[in-house]
């Protein structure tokens, strides 16, 4: 199959190679602490031996406020929009292994009896 590993020196230029292919999102210092952010013309802001991050990655996948549905009102009553689903492509770098974790208890929560209809595409698992 082939090394699968990428060396430090050449981490810049794999985040260039599919910068237009996914949305890249790194731990960056922010205020003194450290944060996931997107990345785009910022590689050299990456940290990745830092400690812990203000919020976990988990927020990419289960954000803390999200739309799940719009309306608006008309002549007839409401008229509802259906939720639309967010289909980008997402790349979190740097993730530490404690958090990998968190994700697939999360995963098997939220893909029990009641399959989450909003956090499931997020992780791109089967509903």
């Amino acid at each position: 199959m082939g090394d699968l590993t990428i060396k430090r020196e050449e981490i810049g230029t794999f985040i260039e190679g599919i910068l237009n292919e996914f949305e890249v999102l790194a731990p960056v210092r922010k205020d003194g602490k450290f944060v996931f952010e997107e990345i785009r013309d910022r590689i050299d802001d990456i940290v990745l031996d830092y400690d812990t991050t203000i919020l976990p990655p988990k927020k990419v996948f289960y954000p803390q406020h999200e739309i799940i549905y719009r309306y608006k009102i008309g002549e007839n009553g409401f008229t509802k929009f259906t939720y639309e689903e967010d289909e980008t492509k997402r790349l979190l770098l740097g993730v530490h292994p404690c958090d990998i974790i968190a994700l697939v208890f999360l995963d098997k929560v939220f893909s029990r009896e009641y399959k989450d209809p909003y956090y499931l595409p997020r992780r791109s698992i089967e509903r």
